[in-house]
């Protein structure tokens, strides 16, 4: 396995030429972890331009997903380029349109997501106090959050745009 890519939550593995393994950190909630491979299938169904999700696994108490690879460039380089930066940023406006425009009652609401994130992630009980109050502020939604939308999280490959994680 060679590593790829590293995040606050898990690494990125290249399996082979056509899988790469997501590796999540070893305290990171096995909940969390579930919801985005439910999340990642829910996607794949709904025809968006993402990477494919194709199968859940744990190795040495740890969690991963196992994902198709993405042959391509990171949008961020793109938009360094300057090259066709009008096409791209209305193509990454639209990827994220299109998540939006999903709704599924089974989805996680972003809101509990974030509960879940601050409950697991902040030992100081005044900042967990004062994110939880933030985060139960959000609207309850049905509708589907890339919950880490950013150019370097996102991939260029043929002229189209792909979201590389959910």
């Amino acid at each position: 396995m060679e590593l790829i890519g590293k995040g606050l939550t898990a690494e990125v593995y290249k399996l082979d030429e056509y899988t790469v393994l997501k590796f999540f950190n070893e305290n990171y909630p096995e909940e969390a972890v579930k919801r985005e491979y439910s999340n990642a299938c829910f996607i794949n169904d709904c025809g968006i331009r993402a990477v494919l999700a194709c199968q859940l696994m744990e190795h040495k108490n740890r969690l991963g997903i196992v994902y198709s690879y993405v042959k391509g460039q990171i949008l961020e380089k793109v938009f360094d380029s300057k090259v066709n930066l009008q096409h791209y940023l209305t193509e990454f406006c639209n990827l994220q349109k299109s998540f939006y425009n999903q709704h599924n009652s089974d989805l996680l609401i972003y809101k509990e997501y974030g509960i879940i994130l601050v409950n697991s992630r902040l030992q100081n009980q005044n900042e967990k106090k004062d994110a939880l109050d933030f985060t139960k502020s959000f609207p309850d939604s049905d509708t589907l959050v890339h919950d880490d939308y950013h150019p370097r999280n996102v991939f260029v490959c043929q002229a189209r745009i792909r979201a590389l994680r959910l």
